[in-house]
């Protein structure tokens, strides 16, 4: 193995495209709390060297490292099943999450009629006020933007609560401090020093 660092000519590109966007999601979003709340949270950052390091290519290995480092259209389908089986369980109530049992990734099937419901009433929102706003030939789109908001800023809110209990787990799994994370409620950089996830080992989370 050999690692090595040479200059990343795209970090000041990534940097300036971040930049802009952020601007733009301002100017959507112009309220003062909004724009406060923004600039205030996490922020990502780029590293102007890139650290590479060299890996053994799969024609070099071994049948049995190639079934271990990469899931089989058999291991997808048996995944497939017991996640069909996980959520049915789940939703008559006869299993329960525990040590052994997690039902993350699953909340599509389990509480999909939750997320059409939040989805339909912004979007009827955004259409009633635009309808609006035609029937009085005015043409606001931060009003329409701030009407979507407040219809969307809770699910952000469970979104970003998710993640954070991820993040937890994810540690957990290798036994790292909470600082040890990429992803802070008010982190001021960007800094992962997770180890890769590998196929098999610790809690399983099943993802349909």
């Amino acid at each position: 193995m050999v690692s090595y660092n040479k200059p990343n000519p795209l970090a000041t590109f990534i940097k300036d495209d971040l930049d802009y966007f952020a601007t733009l999601e301002d100017e959507l979003f112009d309220c003062e709390e909004c724009v406060a709340t923004r600039r205030s949270g996490s922020s990502i950052s780029f590293s102007e060297d890139v650290a590479i390091q060299e890996v053994t290519c799969i024609s070099d290995m071994e049948i049995s490292e190639i079934d271990n480092l990469w899931y089989t259209q058999e291991d997808f389908t048996t995944m497939k099943a017991e996640c069909r089986q996980l959520a049915k369980s789940a939703k008559s109530a006869r299993i329960k999450e525990s040590a052994d049992i997690c039902i993350r990734g699953l909340e599509e099937k389990l509480n999909g009629r939750k997320k059409k419901i939040n989805r339909s009433e912004a979007i009827g929102a955004v259409l009633c006020e635009q309808d609006a706003q035609f029937s009085y030939g005015e043409q606001n789109p931060e009003v329409i933007a701030q009407v979507y908001q407040e219809f969307a800023s809770h699910c952000l809110d469970e979104a970003v609560e998710q993640a954070l209990r991820d993040q937890e787990a994810a540690l957990a799994i290798h036994d790292l401090p909470s600082n040890s994370s990429s992803l802070s409620s008010q982190g001021d950089g960007c800094t992962s020093s997770i180890p890769s996830l590998g196929k098999l080992g610790g809690r399983t989370m099943l993802i349909a």
